[in-house]
């Protein structure tokens, strides 16, 4: 397959039909074969080139992921006629399409890509480029919950980008220190993480689709600080910017979830409804809508047992806030609906409260203990008896503190006048 002329680069690509095994050796034998043209005539075809580079690598990843090493380097030669800066990004871009969801490969495809990639960026000492794999690779490692992995990457990038002065991979970067603390539940670490993203993103332009998702994690921090007032307004702000750019990428979807989710938190019932028939909200109408508004249902009629089965099928798929709030959303419910229970009581059976709540007795004492303990319930538990025994809620006697008051006024005014004898003399 020799290529001569510009123009049949692309009827080549369209003219090969074989499929298989077969097809990767014929693209295979046509990118080798651009590396022998020029790079005028590999700049005109830049777009039949990079379909043909994409579709490879999906069938190296596909029938053999050994081979894609040879292949970047191959890429990198061929590309590199044009320009460096051209090559990085396309290399980049193909670590980025083989990293995508359903895939027929696992990430550890990519992941080893990234890692033999970042190898021979280093003997060839090209830095731009080891740069934004090593941030590709820090974030695979994040998808597959390798967080230690991905922190130390982190780490020792940032220490090399902060001398370099890169504004915006420093904002992307500590974006993801954010959301990987985040996963470890290690919130205020994700808040300064965050603030030192936005610091960065305050000196360069940020472009919409990252300001998403800074709108995004800024509302996870404040929703995981009980602020869902704030947590709403940045969660809509990321829904309107992708709504207006047509993110097809599923942050729109989450962006409304976590507004309802929000509101639920908030206990507003009702701007849960009119959020969901709202115009806007209906395009992005789907089954997580539908079951986070069965569960904004289940907590205005404080049913445990209705909030359980519609929390058993949602969709969470490792959404860390999700999880953490849903899990809240049913101890809060499961404590407030004990509390009224006991209200009657001095001393009651805890079979009988377990009957009355429909939950096992097991877990009624365990959460009556934990609530003891948090002090959110005043009393003992009576293991012999298999009851709860309430406490009456004693009154504080303010009595002394108006004392110490009074006592604080004289000793004032007994100051005063000492130091208005003492100026008389």
């Amino acid at each position: 397959m020799e290529i001569e002329e510009v123009d049949e680069i692309a009827d080549k690509l369209s003219s090969i039909e074989s499929t298989g095994a077969q097809r990767t050796r014929d693209l295979t034998t046509l990118l080798e074969n651009c590396m022998k043209l020029e790079s005028e005539t590999l700049a005109v075809s830049l777009k039949s080139l990079e379909k043909l580079v994409f579709e490879l690598a999906d069938l190296l990843a596909e029938q053999n992921a050994a081979q894609l090493a040879n292949f970047m380097e191959t890429l990198g030669h061929v590309f590199a006629k044009i320009s460096k800066a051209k090559s990085a990004k396309l290399i980049t871009g193909v670590i980025r399409n083989l990293s995508r969801t359903g895939t027929k490969w696992a990430l550890q495809v990519p992941i080893d890509l990234c890692v033999s990639t970042i190898e021979r960026c280093r003997e060839k000492n090209r830095k731009f480029l080891r740069h934004r794999v090593e941030q590709n690779l820090a974030e695979l490692y994040f998808r597959t919950r390798q967080y230690a992995t991905a922190l130390s990457t982190i780490s020792t990038l940032l220490h090399e980008i902060k001398r370099l002065d890169d504004k915006l991979l420093l904002v992307e970067l500590h974006m993801l220190e954010s959301r990987i603390q985040h996963s470890l539940r290690n919130i205020p670490k994700a808040k300064a993480a965050l603030t030192a993203s936005r610091a960065s993103a305050s000196s360069v332009y940020v472009n919409p689709d990252l300001q998403g998702d800074l709108d995004m994690m800024g509302g996870v921090i404040a929703t995981e600080e009980q602020d869902y007032r704030t947590g709403f307004s940045y969660f809509f702000e990321a829904f309107e910017g992708c709504r207006l750019q047509k993110d097809d990428s599923g942050r729109t979807k989450k962006a409304l979830n976590y507004m309802l989710l929000s509101k639920i938190m908030a206990r507003k019932y009702k701007d849960v409804n009119s959020l969901i028939s709202s115009k806007s909200a209906l395009e992005y109408r789907s089954p997580e809508v539908d079951c986070l508004h069965s569960i904004s249902k289940a907590c205005k009629k404080r049913s445990i047992k209705e909030l359980e089965s519609v929390i058993e099928k949602f969709p969470i798929e490792g959404d860390t806030l999700l999880e953490a709030k849903l899990t809240e959303l049913k101890s809060t419910l499961e404590e407030e609906n004990l509390l009224k229970l006991l209200e009657p009581y001095s001393k009651v059976q805890i079979e009988h409260i377990s009957k009355l709540i429909d939950l096992p007795v097991d877990h009624v004492t365990r959460k009556l203990s934990h609530m003891i303990l948090d002090k959110k319930l005043l009393g003992i538990l009576d293991q012999g008896a298999g009851a709860v025994i309430m406490y009456e809620k004693e009154e504080e006697d303010q009595i002394f503190e108006f004392a110490l008051d009074t006592l604080e006024a004289l000793e004032e005014v007994v100051d005063q006048l000492i130091l208005r004898v003492k100026l008389r003399w």
